[in-house]
């Protein structure tokens, strides 16, 4: 038996899951991973996207935007995995009144809820593959698949149809394996030489005009340009922005 929060999660992710469908929820059963063929993989990723589009989930949608933003190729998978699983902790879940225990979420030790969740490096054929992580929920009750499979469908979902769901203007995946210059895995994806950044001197600030400086993110250590005059101007600019 889950407990009360839990179970306002899971049945959350199973109206999300099986959005206008027509057939019965399956019955619980053991297995592996699998997506029954009655599921509509459009309605329920509509149904998600309306959930994030309701006023009551700004904060939701805008903490899960800044936190993927800080994601790249130069991203150590251990500091990714920590950064997701604190943006699922800290958003999604902490909607139903659960509280982060990011003590146990990259062990495979229970929550004292019997409840867990876990970002991993994707090693499968699944789309999370998509982002290069996999977020992986774990119940107290193995036998319930198919509440497991919703519950985990919902949170990859956030991670690898980020553009989709309007939390990234790039791809997480294409963010996470594109290297610079002739590193890069996929040369006919890269930028055009004309939108390289030029190595002219710092750009000008977008908010008030000034020269910008460039300063490392205190999470990631992600180089980003700022403006010269914070805290009195917060403007900001991804390092990659050429002078202007």
């Amino acid at each position: 038996m889950l407990p009360i929060k839990t179970e306002m999660f899971v049945e959350w992710a199973q109206s999300i899951f099986w959005a206008d469908c027509s057939a019965p929820w399956p019955e619980r059963r053991d297995g592996p991973w699998h997506v029954p063929p009655e599921w509509n993989e459009r309605a329920a990723l509509g149904a998600l996207r309306n959930w994030l589009n309701e006023p009551t989930q700004t904060g939701v949608r805008e903490e899960l935007r800044d936190g993927l933003a800080q994601l790249g190729w130069d991203t150590p998978s251990a500091a990714g995995r920590r950064l997701l699983s604190e943006l699922i902790w800290n958003t999604v879940l902490a909607r139903f009144g659960i509280t982060p225990a990011l003590r146990s979420v990259h062990r495979s030790a229970m929550s004292e809820d019997g409840f867990a969740v876990h970002v991993i490096d994707a090693d499968g054929p699944h789309n999370s593959d998509r982002s290069g992580w996999l977020v992986m929920v774990r119940l107290e009750d193995y036998g319930a698949t198919a509440v497991r499979i919703a519950a985990e469908w919902v949170l990859n979902a956030l991670l690898y149809y980020d553009v989709e769901l309007g939390l990234a203007d790039e791809p997480l995946y294409r963010r996470r394996y594109r290297k610079p210059k002739e590193w890069d895995p996929r040369p006919e994806e890269r930028e055009p030489a004309s939108a390289q950044p030029e190595t002219m001197g710092p750009p000008t600030c977008p908010k008030c005009g000034s020269p910008m400086v460039e300063k490392a993110n205190g999470r990631t250590g992600r180089p980003f340009w700022s403006c010269t005059r914070y805290p009195d101007c917060t403007g900001t600019r991804n390092w990659r922005t050429a002078a202007r």
